[in-house]
């Protein structure tokens, strides 16, 4: 009986015992195994590295003429403040054509403990505004999850779902100091012909894979790729980064299909996307040939139509629906006085439609380091549109969002590049006109007096063409006078001791040639650094290179110029009463090479005068990294040249 009771009581400890520990264990469950310790990135993806990708998965579905699904998981250490705004996460989306769905983010301590997990309903949604936007359905998903300690990683993911998309571009390595531990691209569609997939800069081959659903697709992965410097003076990497081009070779909307298997096919669609959007108001009919009656030139009568669209039209962003592609009609604009790039090009069109002037709306992509197309095959690298106006065996292109632009006249904002024009009969690629260094010069002559504490009373008078002129003709037709006064003193001289007395401008525009004149009167004091009875007195400050571009040991990217000018400087400089030369460098500085020319030399005129004359001519161009060291060396000299001074004395 004894032992009985006694080996109850040791089952009852035990159970007891067992129980706690099951208690325990329930109440203090296991600890997650941390994930994306900084401690686990080999050490040579540190180097040079402000943020490693350390995973990257995207998986993109065409599973329809309108429907494509694209999943995203990334995961990124953000190593210092430089990469700080990848934690302030952005998903950019168009409410009527996609939606987004599983958003969720998670940001990991150094270690790779959990510090913050959020859900998609705790991401903030905004309408993108400002920057002259006043309707829009793009909307931007997005959350703050930045720390105050570094390192530390944020992990997102999310799956969007597009009833319409001309393509998607996925970037393998997105950019400067951004090392890539982990990364992979799926593609599928539901027949081979869906979609194109395009790669640049990718020397990997893909593998075939089969997704869960069945599809056929393709994928790529890539591991331990090292941060990489963006040279200065280095082309827009953005378009020579690693990458691919996601084109569904489909695309349906508003009723229309559509084929991107051709630039011909693509700008049919453009075209018929927006067919029967250029129907004019009657009395607006009667007023476009009431305007053009008393020319029969069709050049003159596009001329007039041009200056009244810039005088009674404005500028304004519209992303409604599929806004991004299709036009307002031209009666909205007629009626309204607004519209955006696609619809004031439409508004233009429609006029000379009515006069049975041809002309055809034109995508092209807009700014003057924006991504060249690549004509071997067909994508959409556009973010503008323009018009096309033949002329005969001449093309005039027209800038319809410009109140001020010259007929004609597009400037390094669209000049040189290949434009998809869009005709009933499909797209054609054409070049828009190149503008060489003579078509934009600057000519200026700078008329001083000096006194004798160094101070210079001068008349400047600036005359320009070609984008060189493009400053001047918006200061006067756009901006206030406290902007143009504001500009001219700290950014267009920036002389410490500045007075600006008067300043003026002049359009001498004619049909050639966009031409602009700018008349200063300025006083500024110390102009010349008085040492006893001496002035040291520089030669040019009006126009000159104080800096040579640094050093780049073991160069490996093409370096680029993209603007072609001239300038013409003349100096005139009159002495000090009593006032001698000490010193003057009379002779000349020349240089030729294939980055451009400079030459300058001072002339003392007359005992009390001194001219200082620079002409440089610089092209525009992409060459070679182991070019750069030559081009540096031409810069040194012009430097050292604009840097030329005179010695003046006073007698005694």
């Amino acid at each position: 009986m004894n032992n009985l009771l006694r080996h109850s009581r040791l089952f009852f400890a035990s159970l007891l015992s067992m129980t706690v520990i099951m208690a325990s264990l329930i109440a203090s469950p296991v600890k997650p195994k941390p994930k994306y310790p900084v401690s686990a990135i080999p050490h040579e993806l540190l180097e040079g590295a402000d943020q490693i990708v350390r995973h990257d998965h995207s998986i993109f579905e065409i599973l329809g003429k309108n429907k494509v699904i694209a999943k995203h998981h990334m995961a990124v250490t953000i190593l210092n403040q430089q990469a700080e705004d990848v934690a302030f996460i952005k998903v950019f989306f168009d409410q009527k054509l996609n939606r987004i769905s599983g958003m969720k983010a998670t940001v990991y301590d150094k270690f790779g403990e959990e510090v913050k997990s959020i859900s998609q309903k705790k991401f903030n949604t905004n309408a993108i505004g400002g920057g002259g936007n006043i309707a829009t359905t793009i909307r931007v998903l997005n959350a703050d999850l930045r720390q105050a300690k570094y390192p530390y990683t944020v992990e997102y993911s999310y799956t969007e779902e597009s009833s319409f998309s001309f393509g998607k571009d996925w970037y393998v390595q997105n950019g400067p100091r951004i090392a890539v531990e982990y990364a992979k691209l799926e593609v599928y569609a539901f027949e081979d012909e869906a979609v194109e997939i395009i790669p640049r800069e990718i020397e990997e081959q893909p593998t075939q894979v089969t997704s869960k659903q069945g599809l056929e697709g393709k994928q790529w992965e890539f591991e331990h790729l090292s941060a990489f410097t963006s040279e200065v003076m280095a082309p827009n990497l953005r378009y020579a980064l690693p990458r691919f081009h996601i084109v569904p070779q489909t695309i349906y909307a508003d009723g229309i299909e559509g084929s991107m298997a051709s630039w011909e096919s693509f700008g049919r669609f453009y075209h018929d996307l927006n067919a029967g959007r250029q129907e004019l108001p009657e009395a607006f009919r009667t007023k476009v040939h009431k305007m053009t009656a008393e020319v029969d030139d069709p050049m003159e009568k596009a001329q007039i139509l041009y200056r009244y669209m810039q005088d009674n039209t404005r500028y304004v962003s519209i992303q409604l629906g599929i806004g991004g592609f299709q036009t307002f009609p031209a009666e909205s604009v007629a009626k309204n006085g607004y519209g955006d790039c696609k619809a004031l090009t439409n508004f233009m069109h429609a006029m000379l439609k009515e006069l049975e002037i041809p002309s055809y709306p034109t995508l092209i992509g807009a700014g003057v380091k924006a991504s060249p197309v690549d004509p071997s095959f067909t994508y959409d690298p556009f973010n503008h549109a323009i018009l096309c106006v033949p002329n005969g065996q001449d093309t005039v292109w027209l800038e319809c969002t410009s109140s001020t632009a010259p007929f004609g006249y597009l400037g390094n904002f669209t000049d040189n590049r290949y434009a998809l024009v869009c005709t009933p009969d499909g797209g054609i690629l054409q070049l828009t006109q190149e503008t060489q260094s003579a078509d934009n010069i600057q000519y200026q002559t700078f008329e001083g007096e000096l006194d004798e504490l160094g101070n210079i009373e001068a008349i400047v008078i600036t005359e320009a063409t070609g984008w060189q002129q493009d400053r001047m003709r918006y200061l006067h037709k756009s901006a206030s006078p406290t902007e143009q006064r504001e500009y001219l003193e700290k950014r267009r001289w920036n002389f410490s001791g500045l007075e600006l007395k008067q300043f003026s401008f002049e359009d001498l525009t004619d049909e050639s040639n966009p031409r602009y004149r700018m008349n200063t009167q300025m006083a500024v004091r110390k102009w010349a650094k008085k040492s006893g009875n001496r002035l040291f007195v520089p030669l040019n400050r009006i126009n000159a290179f104080s800096s040579v571009p640094r050093q780049v040991e073991d160069r490996a990217q093409e370096f680029v110029r993209y603007r072609a000018y001239i300038d013409v400087d003349s100096t005139w400089i009159q002495l000090p009463e009593d006032y001698s030369i000490e010193s003057l460098d009379e002779s000349p500085v020349k240089i030729q090479t294939e980055f451009g020319s400079y030459e300058s030399q001072a002339t003392q005129i007359a005992e009390d005068r001194v001219l200082f004359v620079r002409r440089i001519r610089m092209e525009k161009g992409i060459w070679e990294p182991e070019k750069y060291a030559e081009y540096r060396e031409f810069v040194r000299t012009i430097v050292k040249a604009d840097k030329s001074k005179m010695v003046l004395n006073k007698a005694s």
